[in-house]
C-alpha cells in the first residue's frame, strides 16, 4: 500500500480567513459519503467526500450558555446510522457532550438531508472535559466517551442519561476501540492502559489493567495489534492480553514526536502524523511484524493535528494547525474490470468496487477478516449481460456479494479449496456452489453455509434451488432439489432443519428437474422423455406427457409449458394436471418471454420464429390462487366466458374458499361438486352458532 496525495479541500468551501483555524477533529459518516471537520473556532463543517463541497456549516453551543472559551475536542458519527437522520456526537472542553441530529424533509435526497432541520437531541453534562469518543456499532443508542478526570462513561441516547463504565485515578489522555466494537482501551497519565469488555450473551462486562506503557500513551489505536505512541519517538505494539509484541523506533527521523494516529478499517495498516510528515505502517503477513511502508511530506502543512480514515478504506483525511485539510488516497492496486467496474485494493484485505458506468452509484466496500483477497470475479445475472455478483477468493475463505441489492449484501464463509469450483446465481437470494461432488448454499448477507449436500450429479439441469418466500404466508420456505442417485430426487428444506427430506423414487434415470416458484411442486423429465410433476405437499407423482422435448415453469407461476412432438401443452396450474390446453405448433419451443405485461412462448423453425401468447387471465388466476387471493379469483372468473378450463378453475376456487373458510364464496361455487349435501352443510354453517374450528372441521370432512 502507498500514500498518494489526492486533493486539498477548497478554500471557499471551508470559508475561513486564510485557513487560520486549527483542525481539532475529523469524522466520516459510516457510509464514507461525508466528512465532518471541527475547527478551533468552535465551528463544524460537513463536506461531501466525493465533490469536496461543503453541505453544512454551523457553530457549536457552549455549556449552559456560558462564554465561548471552550474547544471542540472530539466528534464521532453514529455507526450504522439512518442516512435520512444522521447523528453526530460532539465532545467539548467545557465538560459537555452534545448529540446533533439532522432530520430530512419528506422525500429528500441524501444531499438535502444536511439542509434539513438540525437539532440537539441529547446533551450529557459532565464534571470534566471530554477527551475522546468511540461509538460501538452493536449499541447504536449508546456512545462511549472519556473524561480528563479518569472516568470512562456511556451516554444513553434514549434516556438522555449517562453512567460510568469504569474510573481510573489518573487522568485520561486517549481512548480506542477494537475492530468489532466489543472491547475498548483507555490510556492514562501515569502510563497505564486499561481494557474494558462489553457484556455479550452470558459473558458479563469486565475491566482489567492491560499494561503499563513506558511513555504516556497520548496516541492509542487498536488494529490487529494495540499501537501506543508517546513523546519518545517510539511506537510500541501490544497484543490483546497486554504482551509487548514489537517496538518501532523513529529516532533516526528528524520530524520530532508523534502528533496524531489512526488505523485502517481492516486493522492491517496505521497512519502516523509527525509534524509535516505522514508515515504509513502495515503488518507484514509472513513475519507478522509491523513495518514502515511509506512516508510522504504533507503538502502545505507544517503540523498535522487530526486524522480520519475513510470507513471504506480508500483515503485518509489530514487536518493541520493552519486549518488546511488534505486528503491522501491509500491504494494497494487499482484496475478496470470488464471496462465497467473500477476495482481498488486499498489494502491486502480491503477492496472497493465502483460502477464507472453509473457515476452516482455508491462504491461497494468488501473486507476480508481472514486474510488477503487474492482474486476478484464479477458474474452476470443469468440470462443477462449485466454484472451483478462479486466473488472474492481469499486464502481459506470466499466472499460473495450481491451488488444489485441496496445496500449490497455481502457474505464471507470459510472455504479451503478454490479449484474445480463453479457458481450458480439463478436464485435471487442465494448462491449455489458446486465443488468436488458437493453442493453448498450461501444466502447473500449471511456469513454461513445454509446447507451442504453430497451428490455425484452437480449439473444445473438436475439441481434446483429456491429460497424465495412462500407467497401464501410470507414465511421462509427455502428448498433445494438434486439427485441422490440417477433415479432418485431428494428435496431438502433449507429453513427447517427438523423437517425430513423428501425422496422421489423413479423407475428411469432423470435428466431434468426444477422446483416451482412456490416450492409446492417438482417438475422432472426422465431419459424415456416422459414428463412428471410431483406434489411435495401430498407426496403424489403425476404423469403429464410422453415424448417430451421441452418443459419449463412459466416464471413466477405454477403453470407449465411443455412440447411433445408437434404439440404444445400448457397446464395453467400444476394441481390440475389432467386438463391442459393443447395446440399444434410448427418448430421447437426455445424460450418463454415475459415483457410488456405479456407472457409468450417462442417457437423456432428452420427459417422462422413465431410467438404464442399464453392466456393472461388464466395465469393471473393461478397466481391469485397461489396467494389465496379469493377476491381476485372471483373477479377473474366473472370475466372468463366459455372455456374448457372453466370448471377446473371453479373447482379450484371452491376448494380454496373452503380452505380459507370463506363460506359465502364456497356456497357460490359449491355447485361444481354436484353434491347437495355440501351446499346444505355450508348453508347450515352460515346460520349456525358453532365455533369456527368445529365448523371448519365439519366442512373439510364432507368436502375432502
Amino acid at each position: 500500500m502507498n500514500l498518494r496525495y489526492s486533493h486539498t479541500v477548497k478554500k471557499r468551501a471551508i470559508d475561513l480567513v486564510d485557513f487560520q483555524s486549527k483542525v481539532n477533529a475529523l469524522a466520516f459518516t459510516p457510509d464514507s459519503a461525508y466528512l465532518a471537520v471541527a475547527t478551533n473556532d468552535r465551528w463544524i463543517s460537513i463536506f461531501d467526500a466525493q465533490s469536496n463541497e461543503r453541505v453544512d456549516h454551523f457553530s457549536t453551543k457552549p455549556n449552559n450558555k456560558g462564554p465561548k472559551d471552550y474547544l471542540v475536542t472530539a466528534i464521532h458519527f453514529q455507526p450504522q446510522d439512518d442516512t435520512q437522520q444522521p447523528k453526530l456526537a460532539v465532545g467539548q472542553s467545557d465538560c459537555i457532550l452534545f448529540v446533533y441530529r439532522w432530520a430530512a424533509q419528506d422525500d429528500s435526497s441524501e444531499e438535502l438531508v444536511w439542509k434539513g432541520k438540525k437539532s440537539i437531541v441529547n446533551k450529557f453534562l459532565e464534571s470534566a472535559a471530554v477527551v475522546s469518543i468511540v461509538w460501538p456499532p452493536s449499541t447504536a443508542s449508546q456512545c462511549v466517551y472519556a473524561l480528563t478526570n479518569g472516568k470512562i462513561k456511556v451516554g444513553n441516547l434514549r434516556s438522555n442519561k449517562s453512567h460510568i463504565l469504569y474510573a481510573i485515578e489518573s487522568f485520561t489522555v486517549s481512548l480506542a476501540m477494537n475492530l468489532s466494537g466489543t472491547e475498548l482501551i483507555s490510556g492514562h497519565g501515569d502510563g497505564s492502559i486499561y481494557k474494558f469488555t462489553f457484556p455479550t450473551g452470558s459473558q458479563e462486562s469486565s475491566c482489567v489493567k492491560l499494561c503499563d506503557s513506558p511513555q504516556t500513551p497520548l496516541l492509542l489505536v487498536w488494529c490487529t495489534s494495540i499501537c501506543v505512541g508517546g513523546n519518545d519517538s517510539d511506537l510500541t505494539f501490544y497484543d490483546v492480553n497486554g504482551n509487548k509484541e514489537q517496538v518501532l523506533s523513529f529516532h533516526d527521523d528528524h520530524h520530532s514526536t508523534f502528533n496524531v494516529v489512526c488505523g485502517s478499517p481492516s486493522g492491517q495498516s496505521i497512519v502516523v502524523g509527525r509534524n509535516n510528515m505522514l508515515c504509513l505502517l502495515t503488518r507484514e503477513a509472513q513475519s507478522n511484524q509491523w513495518i514502515k511502508c511509506d512516508s510522504k511530506p504533507l503538502v502545505n502543512i507544517i503540523s498535522s493535528t487530526a486524522l480520519a480514515w475513510k470507513p471504506n478504506g480508500s483515503s485518509v483525511a489530514v487536518g493541520s494547525a493552519s486549518g488546511l485539510l488534505n486528503v491522501y488516497s491509500t491504494i494497494h492496486r487499482r484496475y478496470l474490470y470488464n471496462n465497467t467496474f473500477e476495482v481498488t485494493h486499498v489494502s491486502p484485505s480491503d477492496v472497493i468496487i465502483h460502477d464507472k458506468e453509473t457515476p452516482n452509484s455508491t462504491p461497494i466496500s468488501i473486507q476480508s477478516t481472514v486474510g488477503e483477497i487474492k482474486n476478484i470475479d464479477i458474474y452476470p445475472e443469468p440470462g443477462s449481460t449485466e454484472l451483478c455478483y462479486v466473488v472474492a477468493k481469499v486464502s481459506g475463505a470466499l466472499i460473495l456479494c450481491d451488488i444489485k441489492a441496496s445496500p449490497a449484501k455481502i457474505s464471507q464463509i470459510l472455504w479451503k479449496q478454490h479449484s474445480e469450483i463453479s457458481f450458480s446465481f439463478h436464485d435471487a437470494n442465494a448462491c449455489l456452489i458446486s465443488s468436488h461432488k458437493e453442493l453448498s448454499v450461501i444466502k447473500y448477507g449471511e456469513d454461513k453455509i445454509v446447507g451442504s449436500f453430497e451428490t455425484d450429479f452437480t449439473s444445473l439441469s438436475v439441481v434446483s434451488l429456491r429460497t424465495d418466500r412462500n407467497d401464501n404466508d410470507s414465511t421462509k420456505n427455502g428448498q433445494i432439489a438434486f439427485l441422490s442417485d440417477k433415479k432418485t430426487i431428494r428435496i431438502e428444506f433449507l429453513d427447517d432443519m427438523y423437517k425430513s427430506p423428501v425422496d422421489i423414487y423413479h423407475h428411469h434415470a432423470i435428466e431434468f428437474l426444477e422446483l416451482s416458484c412456490t416450492n409446492r411442486y417438482c417438475l422432472f423429465l426422465d431419459d424415456e422423455r416422459d414428463l412428471y410433476v410431483f406434489d411435495i405437499a401430498i407426496g403424489i407423482k403425476s404423469h403429464l406427457v410422453s415424448h417430451c422435448t421441452y418443459a419449463q415453469w412459466v416464471p413466477l407461476t405454477n403453470a407449465i409449458v411443455a412440447q411433445s412432438k408437434n404439440s404444445m401443452s400448457v397446464w395453467y396450474n400444476a394441481k390440475y394436471f389432467d386438463n391442459p390446453v393443447t395446440r399444434e405448433i410448427e418448430g421447437d419451443i426455445t424460450d418463454i418471454i415475459c415483457e410488456d405485461g405479456r407472457i409468450q412462448v417462442l417457437v423456432t423453425a428452420v427459417s422462422s420464429h413465431k410467438v404464442y401468447n399464453l392466456q393472461g387471465e388464466f395465469l393471473q388466476f393461478s397466481i391469485a390462487a397461489d396467494a389465496k387471493d379469493l377476491k381476485t379469483c372471483v373477479a377473474l372468473l366473472a370475466n372468463i366466458e366459455d372455456s374448457p378450463m372453466l370448471d377446473s378453475m371453479k373447482e379450484q376456487l371452491f376448494e380454496l374458499s373452503v380452505e380459507c373458510f370463506d363460506l359465502q364464496t364456497a356456497l357460490d361455487y359449491a355447485v361444481v361438486h354436484r353434491d347437495p349435501r355440501i351446499a346444505d352443510c355450508i348453508k347450515s354453517l352460515l346460520v349456525g352458532e358453532e365455533s369456527e374450528s368445529k365448523s371448519r372441521s365439519k366442512l373439510c370432512d364432507i368436502v375432502f
